[in-house]
């Protein structure tokens, strides 16, 4: 199942101009996700959101809400990738 980008929210929508930065955030939220040996399944379970959510935040297919991406910080405890990503994106 994937999502239905017809009719997203505003906050779900990336940017014209900006699949680089959410792609880079896609792939460090799937990085720090794997390193702690976490699933798909348990991030989303933790955001309260389907698991196809957490596919389309980690594959930039949709953005990731900065209330979303606080939570994901906090249920990993700030991840050293988090810091890696910010340097990158200044």
């Amino acid at each position: 199942m994937s999502i239905d980008k017809t009719n997203l929210s505003h906050e779900f929508v990336i940017p014209e101009g900006e699949q680089e930065i959410y792609e880079l955030i896609g792939k460090t939220i799937r990085d720090a996700r794997v390193a702690r040996n976490l699933t798909q399944e348990e991030v989303a379970e933790a955001l309260g959101v389907d698991v196809e959510v957490m596919d389309a935040y980690e594959k930039a297919e949709i953005a990731v809400p900065v209330y979303h991406f606080l939570e994901i910080a906090k249920y990993m405890k700030w991840p050293p990738e988090f810091d890696e990503m910010q340097k990158k994106i200044a």
